[in-house]
């Protein structure tokens, strides 16, 4: 009698996994995107004027508030869409930990979901609470 051995289980490649790394792909490649279109829009107008990176990212002295870095973005300005790059970059985890809440919750398992919900509830309030210091 001949016994077959079931293949052995795979981590990681369920369809939870394979779609939080194309959130996080995505994420993380739109954000490039977005940076380096900024950049070149800072070059074709007229280069960053000598600031530095950290001058042009710098919360102290250019104000980073969502409205601000929209309305820059009508007025074509580079540093307000680099911003928007930093901004999409930071939201990318969060929106991982978001989708991660709705797999647990279609899995019916109420405990992840309840973890992985506060842990969202932490990560939101702590980007709220950044935006008004």
């Amino acid at each position: 009698m001949r016994h077959e051995t079931p293949p052995p289980i795979e981590y990681g490649t369920g369809p939870m996994e394979i779609w939080i790394s194309r959130l996080l792909l995505s994420g993380v490649l739109l954000s490039a995107a977005i940076i380096l279109a900024g950049f070149i829009l800072l070059l074709l107008r007229g280069g960053i004027g000598g600031e530095s990176l950290s001058d042009v990212v710098d919360k102290q002295k250019t104000v980073a508030d969502f409205g601000t870095i929209l309305r820059g973005i009508g007025r074509a300005d580079g540093k307000s869409l680099i911003q928007l790059g930093l901004f999409v970059l930071i939201l990318t985890p969060i929106s991982r930990v978001a989708m991660s809440v709705f797999f647990f919750l279609r899995e019916r398992d109420r405990v992840f979901a309840a973890i992985t919900a506060i842990v969202l509830c932490i990560l939101v309030g702590g980007l709220i609470g950044s935006a008004f210091k």
